[in-house]
């Protein structure tokens, strides 16, 4: 029996050998970690004392690829589509309300947020252009609704987002009613959740990183790992689930059509996540979007409050009790005042690629150029943005293509 060998255990990977064991497939994952997940895990915070995850997520009830993997005995969903909004600047606060139903339906953003108005806005977004370039920047609607929102799915300075892909997020979301667009929260941790319902099913080997490979020019014939070497027979397929820059610098050598469509990195964005150990109750609701402030969202599970600030460029390169001050500036009358908590910075320099229209043109598709070797990632052309619906769709779009192949 031939066998299918997944290189990376984040969500992308996951979902790939999911499909695939499903599918009858014999398939074993290598990961270098000694844990699965990638940027989506739950760690236990030895100076905290409390569980943390490594970084905060945006899941809508619409992502149906990433709740296919999830355990949902341990995920909350909204029972309407409430996003509430506070600017920092002077304590005004709203709440997006898109209603609970298939119809869509938007209140209580701004003014000029009306359904009619964001209908035609999201007409504007089907296009190659930045969301910059076809939505009005200077209105009440951008500040209080679009950017915050364009901000928290892209990972990139709104302006210059790709107006593609913030459409493509539309479509399966907000223009499907408030029904797809409820805020999806894990009760105990991304791990539990997303991760370990897939992860316990499958056969995977941790601690394996791919060094190298070797091909004949059409096919891959070998993987190197530190301390062993796997040769592939005929009918063996790789799937590289791996971050861009590690697929890149491993299979482009080898695929002369492989790197041309990937010509150079990609503009990356950074995340910034602070988490707080709180000692008070925090009387907010389990996700606040931030205006105003260095702080962009909040997400609150049992006493950790945890801040997320996204496309950190002008962040990344400060000290990380710095970056804990300034943000505790800005949330500590919503976390239950008082002096700073105890608290963990995490930044992630790489996070997701900056969601650009020039960079969504250099993604890739699942084809590699080699015949048995497919590609994996939220970094590939999965039409959305870098997102863990992205991950788990382009995860399952590699199995779609394997098995018809097979």
């Amino acid at each position: 029996m031939n066998t299918t060998y997944v290189i990376g255990a984040g969500v992308a990977g996951l979902a790939a050998a999911k499909r695939l064991v499903e599918r009858g497939h014999k398939t074993i994952v290598f990961e270098a970690a000694n844990h699965p997940g990638g940027r989506c895990r739950t760690l236990f915070d030895e100076s905290l004392g409390v569980e943390i995850d490594n970084g905060t997520h945006l899941i809508l009830s619409g992502n149906s690829a990433i709740l296919e993997m999830a355990d949902t005995n341990e995920l909350f969903v909204s029972h309407r589509a409430e996003f509430p909004f506070v600017d920092l600047q002077n304590d005004a606060r709203w709440t997006v309300d898109m209603g609970s139903g298939k119809i869509p339906w938007v209140r209580g953003a701004s003014p000029g947020a009306n359904m009619w108005n964001l209908l035609q806005d999201y007409r504007k977004l089907n296009c190659d252009a930045s969301v910059g370039d076809v939505l009005d920047t200077t209105s009440p609607r951008w500040n209080n609704l679009w950017a915050p929102i364009v901000l928290a799915v892209m990972n990139t300075h709104p302006p210059d987002a790709s107006a593609r892909l913030m459409h493509s997020v539309l479509i399966e979301t907000l223009l499907k009613g408030g029904h797809y667009t409820r805020p999806v929260m894990a009760k105990n941790g991304l791990s539990k959740a997303l991760i370990e319902p897939t992860a316990n099913r499958l056969d995977i080997r941790y601690g394996t990183m791919l060094r190298s490979v070797e091909s004949n020019g059409s096919c891959l014939i070998k993987l190197s790992f530190k301390g062993f070497d796997v040769n592939l027979e005929d009918g063996d397929v790789v799937v590289s689930a791996l971050p861009w820059g590690q697929a890149h610098q491993i299979f482009s050598p080898i695929s002369s059509s492989m790197s041309p469509s990937i010509p150079g990195p990609p503009k990356f964005s950074p995340i910034i996540n602070v988490h707080f150990k709180t000692h008070t109750s925090v009387e907010v609701p389990e996700m606040t979007g931030l205006l105003g402030g260095v702080s962009h969202w909040l997400f609150r599970r049992k006493n950790v409050a945890s801040v997320t600030i996204s496309a950190a460029e002008e962040t990344i390169g400060i000290q990380g009790d710095e970056i804990a001050r300034q943000v505790w500036g800005n949330i500590s009358r919503l976390a239950g005042g008082g002096a700073m908590p105890e608290y963990r910075v995490i930044k992630e320099k790489l996070a997701t690629f900056a969601a650009t229209p020039d960079s969504n043109a250099l993604r890739p598709s699942t084809s590699s150029g080699l015949n048995n070797l497919f590609l994996a990632g939220d970094w590939t052309a999965t039409g959305l943005p870098a997102t863990l619906e992205g991950a788990a769709r382009s995860g399952f779009s590699a199995a779609k293509a394997i098995d018809k192949g097979s």
